[in-house]
């Protein structure tokens, strides 16, 4: 009997081992890692979050393709919310760049391709102080061996 193939939390995988990494984008938040799945809200004002922050978030994808069915073919939505208009713009645009520059081989899986699905683009609430911005990206994973 054969086992059946797990596949790889894109989610988890683009959080834990390229984003929250990378200095550079770590620096645009503050010297933290305020990258998470969704925003952390708490239950006091002491726990609310802290801006600017990133959440990575999989829409949908296809999970295995004919007889390969360890590919995941992930669409994942990358938001950036900050005070100011220039600096959601910056922790997006720094974030889509280090997706598109970290196809290799991690812990948790293997991540082979990261192609554009929708660019850039700026969203303005009205009822929120808040600026928010986002992309998304079809990410190709697989686990590593």
């Amino acid at each position: 009997m054969s086992t059946l193939p797990l596949q790889v939390d894109v989610e988890e995988l683009l959080i834990q081992q390229v984003l929250r990494p990378n200095v550079q984008l770590t620096n645009l938040l503050g010297g933290e890692m305020r990258i998470y799945t969704r925003i952390p809200y708490g239950a006091t004002a002491a726990e609310a979050p802290k801006y600017p922050l990133v959440t990575v978030r999989r829409i949908t994808g296809s999970q295995g393709i004919a007889d390969v069915l360890w590919l995941d073919r992930a669409l994942v939505q990358v938001d950036a919310w900050a005070e100011t208009e220039k600096a959601a713009w910056r922790v997006a645009a720094t974030a889509e760049a280090v997706l598109y520059a970290a196809p290799g081989i991690y812990a948790l899986g293997r991540l082979s391709k990261v192609e554009e699905e929708s660019g850039v683009t700026k969203l303005r609430d009205p009822d929120s102080p808040l600026w928010h911005v986002l992309f998304t990206v079809r990410c190709y994973v697989h686990p590593p061996s």
